[in-house]
């Protein structure tokens, strides 16, 4: 499950407080959480599976944060995300080999 980014940056006049930790969020962190600068006590994104880096924008915000601060702990930061396959699986079977291998003579 994705952190639903294009709208979480929306979220401005949210302040204090940051807490989505233990949601099973994946991928990386959406780098408009930088527009979030109202949230100066608690940001917890810990134990999630976030990915990637920490973006610069979000890393922007620590000096400010008086609270605590949970980003890397529990996630996968510093890795690179896994791809995710962008074309369906086919129904089309895999053919069987018409001519079965003879093993060689040993000697």
């Amino acid at each position: 499950m994705f952190l639903p980014s294009g709208q979480i940056g929306n979220l401005v006049l949210l302040n204090s407080d940051l807490r989505v930790n233990y949601n099973s969020f994946t991928g990386p962190i959406p780098t408009e959480l930088g527009r979030l600068t109202d949230v100066t006590v608690t940001w917890r994104l810990k134990e999630n599976s976030f990915c990637s880096d920490v973006p610069t924008e979000v890393q922007a915000l620590s000096s400010g944060v008086t609270g605590s601060w949970f980003i890397t702990t529990g996630n996968s930061i510093g890795t690179a995300c896994p791809t995710i396959a962008t074309s369906a699986p086919t129904t089309v079977p895999i053919p069987v080999p018409t001519v079965v291998p003879i093993p060689a003579p040993t000697s």
